[in-house]
């Protein structure tokens, strides 16, 4: 269930229950002309839609800024939002 659009009752029932929490994790970078740049993090949020038709979870709004690899182009004007390793330690 989307944490976003619970209501205070689900909450509830949900910490009673003990439902897993997820938080979607990735980051904005440039995959090519042909992609979203939050591809990574869009793939994860289907696969959790997709596993909540399965088993009870709690799927909480994405986090979308991590360490951009720069494995397709650097990240000036592509899009390519970085935030460093140390501060996301």
């Amino acid at each position: 269930m989307r944490y976003e659009l619970m209501l205070p009752h689900q909450i509830r029932k949900a910490t009673a229950e003990n439902w897993p929490v997820v938080l979607p994790l990735g980051v904005l970078e440039y995959h090519g002309e042909h992609m979203a740049v939050g591809m990574d993090t869009l793939a994860v949020v289907k696969m959790l839609e997709l596993f909540e038709k399965e088993a009870d979870i709690v799927i909480l709004p994405p986090f979308y800024y991590g360490a951009a690899s720069y494995a397709v182009a650097p990240p000036e004007g592509n899009g390519s939002v970085q935030v460093g390793g140390n501060a996301l330690a």
